[in-house]
């Protein structure tokens, strides 16, 4: 082959091999900052509060076990569950007494809440505490033991 041949023949490869590294390049940053973008999406949509329950499902009956903070001693609370179309909600409440004086000394308060159904709609269930969303970080408890004395073991 004549010299000339040969360096067209490098020209096309070489414009080939770089047209091929730009448009790899490209859709690899296309793709990550699609995702950069979902990422920063989910940190701003996350909830902020994070409460540990004990799950357990047994006989039909979906039993969930927790706690959450209150601001003080004072403030009541409740636990209830709402039914909406294609979820469950575990719905925490509290508000402040009328006591005047109370420490304000941030306090665990338990909850338990139970209803009845298909395993499967442990799926469907979530939490709100005073209307706001928050994550569930769910430790499932084996039917063979009792809910009550399940320990809860988080490291950190």
């Amino acid at each position: 082959m004549s010299k000339k041949k040969w360096t067209i023949t490098f020209l096309i490869l070489t414009i080939a091999l770089t047209s091929f590294a730009i448009y790899s390049n490209y859709s690899k940053s296309n793709v990550e900052y699609a995702g950069r973008v979902q990422a920063i999406q989910d940190l701003v949509e996350r909830p902020d509060i994070t409460i540990n329950v004990k799950h357990q499902y047994k006989d039909d009956l979906h039993t969930y076990l927790g706690t959450f903070e209150v601001p003080t001693p004072c403030h009541s609370y409740e636990a209830d569950l709402i039914y909406e179309a294609d979820e469950i909600i575990i719905d925490l409440k509290y508000t402040q007494s009328l006591d005047s004086e109370c420490a304000l000394v941030v306090t665990d308060r338990d909850f338990r809440v139970s209803f009845t159904g298909e395993e499967s709609d442990a799926e469907f269930v979530i939490a709100k505490l005073n209307g706001n969303l928050v994550n569930l970080n769910i430790f499932e408890v084996p039917k063979s033991q009792n809910i009550d004395d399940f320990q809860i073991y988080i490291k950190g």
